[in-house]
């Protein structure tokens, strides 16, 4: 297969998110992992309507965040303003931590939807760490609302990690997160917010979105 997107001008990939419990979303996501004819960061939504055909989302934004409860602050519920490709849109990180049913040693489940469960045990190891937040035999279930995969642009970067983290420490804790705030940084290592790549455009679009 490599040897052939060599010969070609074009490499599109149509992905689906799937869902927590298994199942595929609507939303389909079309990127360009080559493109002589243009930027490869173009990224194009789409969502699949009841009659197969695909239906351009043309702001992703409204749509992510279309059945959120506006103006009710939500206990681990967080929104982020993610980077896929060149486009900026708003997502609803949404996170369940509830007291494990395991015994002994056991730390916890970890199910994951819409991020790297790599990149969830990072988050909760830099809060055990350095801010001694513990997720020690709590089960912990995080959701990007509506299906999409956040992390594979190359320019996406770690932009929801502080979304995920205040999601996370909001259910754990049992603080809701105000609805008027989206949260956008990387976490580093060292529990440090680090910036993010094109955030006046992120800043833009939380401001058009009412944040």
């Amino acid at each position: 297969p490599r040897t052939v997107e060599h010969m070609v001008d074009s490499v599109l990939y149509l992905e689906a998110g799937a869902l927590i419990d298994g199942g595929t979303s609507s939303l389909r996501v079309l990127r360009a992992a080559k493109n002589r004819f243009g930027s490869s960061e173009e990224v194009g939504v789409y969502e699949m309507n009841s009659g197969g055909r695909l239906v351009p989302v043309s702001d992703p934004s409204s749509y992510f965040l279309s059945n959120r409860i506006e103006h009710a602050d939500s206990e681990g519920c967080a929104v982020s303003i993610v980077l896929e490709g060149i486009r900026t849109m708003a997502v609803e990180v949404q996170a369940l931590v509830a007291l494990s049913g395991g015994s002994g040693g056991y730390s916890g489940r970890r199910v994951v939807d819409g991020i790297s469960n790599s990149r969830l045990l990072l988050i909760l190891a830099v809060l055990q760490k350095r801010y001694g937040i513990s997720f020690h035999r709590q089960d912990v279930y995080l959701n990007v609302v509506g299906g999409m995969q956040l992390g594979k642009g190359s320019k996406s970067g770690g932009g929801s990690d502080l979304a995920v983290a205040i999601a996370a420490v909001s259910s754990l804790v049992g603080i809701p997160c105000r609805a008027d705030t989206c949260f956008v940084g990387e976490v580093g290592l060292l529990g440090e917010i680090r910036p993010v790549h094109s955030l006046e455009k992120r800043i833009s679009e939380a401001k058009r979105m009412g944040f």
